[in-house]
């Protein structure tokens, strides 16, 4: 009879439903886009949104759903936090670094030259034979180049 005692704390804590939790789609985003975050366990409806400390604009709220733009905040993985009341519902967003959307970075086995495609000018060539690779090579674009450019 005293082992009974033992298991039932342990078949309280089974008998418990699990706490709020969310999804966010994309999981990946840059600084401005919007991301939904999909909940489960608590409703989207006066939700507060936070990635990393700082508080995001929600722009739409449904009963199991929110959405919200990513706020200015350093690249890289942050948590994300939907807040309802006392219940709170975490996740994980990727936020992307800024991108110039004007310059590639190749970089190329060694001995082999760059062959960029229509509109792209070289501007750096640098050897990186120390790092493990042979070249670090950033151009710049001056036209918008082909969809269909291969290396």
């Amino acid at each position: 009879m005293r082992k009974a005692w033992f298991l039932l704390p342990l078949l309280l804590l089974a008998c418990t439903p699990p706490g709020p939790s969310l999804s966010l789609s994309p999981s990946r985003a840059l600084v401005g886009e919007e991301v939904e975050a999909r909940l489960k366990g608590m409703t989207g409806l006066g939700a507060r949104v936070f990635v990393g400390e700082v508080e995001a604009e929600v722009t739409w709220r449904q009963q199991e759903r929110v959405r919200f733009r990513v706020p200015v905040v350093p690249g890289g993985p942050r948590p994300v936090r939907v807040v309802v009341g006392n219940q709170e519902a975490r996740g994980e967003l990727g936020v992307l670094g800024m991108v110039d959307r004007n310059r590639i970075l190749l970089r190329l086995p060694m001995g082999q030259d760059p062959k960029l495609p229509p509109g792209f000018t070289l501007i750096r060539k640098d050897d990186l034979a120390g790092c493990g690779r042979n070249w670090d090579i950033a151009a710049r674009r001056w036209v918008k180049p082909s969809r269909n450019w291969k290396p």
